[in-house]
């Protein structure tokens, strides 16, 4: 059974220059666990561990789902933190733009996935990209400070025209994510 995930990609430029501030950061933050810039992507819903007829149903919902939808373009701006910079747990790269269509779609898609037995996401749509996670608090920390003073910086543009179901397999090096299926709009 793999273990899925619907998301969308971003465009090479952003992946790029998170890309360079990832290896910028990354030797000051050896607490963090770092995104390989290859994998940056927008999670709109992890389905965890599904057999085939699952898939199945899967793939039905975003092929009807995606009909409405029509390509929106981003910007990637800033860096965030969740909870809150003081304690950070993870650190993000903001998307802003006209989400409205993808909020909307997102809200379509839960609603069908509910039906197949999957639960709804209640936390709002803000599409973000993780760039790392904090398990220790660091001792050094004036790599986060770093990163809280690029909350107006820009990293470039990205088109979603459309989504990937992708199945995720965990390595000892990271993640390895194939695409399953793309779903153009």
């Amino acid at each position: 059974m793999p273990r899925t995930f619907l998301a969308f990609d971003i465009s090479d430029e952003v992946k790029k220059n998170l890309g360079a501030l990832i290896e910028t950061i990354k030797p000051q933050a050896k607490e963090g666990k770092w995104a390989a810039p290859k994998n940056l992507h927008v999670t709109l819903k992890f389905f965890g561990n599904v057999d085939e007829a699952t898939l199945s149903k899967i793939t039905g919902i975003i092929e009807e789902s995606v009909k409405e939808t029509k390509p929106v373009s981003l910007k990637c701006i800033g860096i965030g933190a969740f909870p809150k910079w003081g304690g950070p747990r993870v650190l993000w790269a903001g998307l802003e733009g006209r989400i409205e269509g993808l909020a909307g779609l997102r809200e379509r898609l839960e609603g069908e996935f509910e039906k197949v037995g999957f639960e709804r996401e209640k936390r709002e749509f803000k599409p973000h990209l993780t760039i790392v996670r904090i398990k220790v608090p660091p001792k050094n920390d004036s790599w986060l400070k770093t990163l809280e003073g690029m909350k107006e910086r820009s990293f470039g543009e990205t088109q979603v025209d459309h989504l990937i179901l992708y199945k995720s397999e965990l390595t000892k090096e990271g993640p390895v994510y194939t695409a399953l299926k793309v779903f153009p709009f």
